[in-house]
């Protein structure tokens, strides 16, 4: 099956939501899924994980801005 996860920040050191998609990412990889994630940023521990990255560039000078651009 292949899985696409959508996440702003992929950096399990930032928060619950963060760390609940690379672990499941990682669990599917581990099933034999193939895990693709779209994220404006991934840190190396999430980079480690094996999927496949999609980095998004989401312009904007606030952080609101940028959030509503990646949406």
């Amino acid at each position: 099956m292949k899985l696409l996860f959508a996440i702003e920040h992929l950096d399990p050191s930032r928060g619950g939501a963060e760390t609940y998609v690379a672990q499941f990412a990682a669990e599917c990889l581990a099933r034999g899924h193939e895990a693709h994630v779209v994220t404006q940023s991934a840190a190396d521990a999430a980079r480690e994980i094996g999927v496949a990255l999609h980095l998004v560039d989401a312009p904007g000078a606030t952080r609101a801005r940028k959030m509503l651009a990646f949406d």
